[in-house]
């Protein structure tokens, strides 16, 4: 089955030392947050969750469902009986004499009237229980959204990753950057003292902000 979830922003609760093993996966460039910081802007771990199991099945089965019901059939059918009372005057027009005097009939009138104020009725509950379907709809997306699945295998690679989610774009002060790792060298070049020499002045990176060598953080 196929989901689409709302855009979500990752980040992961990666202990400093398990960067090693997450390397492997990511890279050794590395943003540390403040989890205040984190918590503030909106993440919330993910729910954890076997692909296959019965709880996460059953949240797809009633995403599904909730998006197959379909309130403009119940207005579609209101309408039908709606034009009801409308196709008994026209049905009686053929006798021009005898249409005069049913047409304003009160028994027919009043009969036209209960139909209509029974379909505006059925009308109203239809939309409120559209409303409230769509609240759900919500809810079990925002569910959805928050959820990570893994395969049985994946006990040691997607579960171990500790991953938060928010809904908004992180959009971070330096006020809330805890660290920043870098590997001292990719192929070559000497990155972390390039870093530091053309990339921090252009930042304004401020100096309360520690940069550790990749290499020498995980060695230690």
């Amino acid at each position: 089955m196929e989901v689409i979830t709302k855009h979500v922003c990752c980040l992961s609760d990666i202990p400093v030392a398990h960067l090693g093993y997450h390397a492997r996966r990511y890279g050794k460039f590395a943003i540390g947050f403040y989890r205040d910081a984190v918590v503030q802007a909106g993440f919330n771990p993910v729910l954890y969750t076997i692909s296959n199991h019965p709880i996460i099945q059953s949240i797809y089965e009633s995403a599904a469902l909730l998006n197959d019901t379909n309130y403009y059939e119940i207005k579609n059918l209101s309408n039908s009986y709606r034009r009801y009372p409308l196709d008994v005057k026209g049905y009686i027009t053929d006798y021009e004499e005898e249409a005069e005097r049913r047409i304003h009939d009160p028994y027919l009138e009043g009969l036209v009237k209960q139909v209509e104020n029974g379909v505006a009725e059925i009308e109203n509950y239809a939309q409120s229980y559209d409303d409230a379907l769509k609240d759900a709809l919500v809810g079990v997306e925002l569910v959805l959204a928050f959820a990570k699945t893994f395969d049985k295998h994946e006990f040691n690679t997607i579960y171990c990753e500790r991953e938060w989610r928010s809904l908004k774009e992180f959009h971070f002060e330096f006020s809330d950057v805890a660290m920043i790792v870098l590997p001292r060298r990719v192929s070559s070049f000497l990155y972390f003292d390039d870093f530091i020499r053309r990339i921090v002045p252009r930042l304004k990176l401020p100096r309360k902000i520690p940069l550790f060598p990749w290499e020498d953080l995980i060695e230690h």
